[in-house]
């Protein structure tokens, strides 16, 4: 299941407020695609889109020896889109998740969801 937010800043800025703040808590973003760079590329039209990979490799570990299948969910995942000049967030429930694979690791399970309302809180409308 996702979860999806209006973040109060445009594209840029909510891009740089995520990567700052994953940065800030010693996450490696391992890789960033750019859905509309890509399409543009390709000479199609496509919103602003960026799915940012991140995460920690020593807590994704711990949880794929659980469960190899976790490996299609990990690395951690945010995409940024922007639709008719607002800008939101989307991202996936890892409580969810973590029932769909049967996972007992409740402390990095509630790391992951605190780190993504801390983030929700940083970014979302009043």
């Amino acid at each position: 299941m996702n979860v999806r937010i209006e973040s109060k800043y445009d594209f840029e800025g909510t891009f740089d407020n995520i990567t700052n703040f994953l940065n800030s808590k010693g996450f490696t973003i391992f890789c960033v695609v750019d859905h509309g760079k890509n399409a543009k590329d390709a000479g199609l039209d496509f919103i602003n889109s960026k799915l940012i990979i991140f995460g920690n490799a020593k807590g994704g570990t711990i949880l794929m020896k659980k469960n190899a299948e976790l490996g299609i969910e990990l690395p951690l995942k945010i995409l940024i889109i922007e639709q008719n000049k607002r800008c939101y967030v989307i991202y996936k429930d890892y409580a969810q998740i973590s029932k769909e694979y049967n996972l007992d690791n409740k402390d990095i399970i509630d790391q992951i969801s605190g780190l993504f309302q801390n983030l929700k809180g940083s970014l979302e409308m009043p």
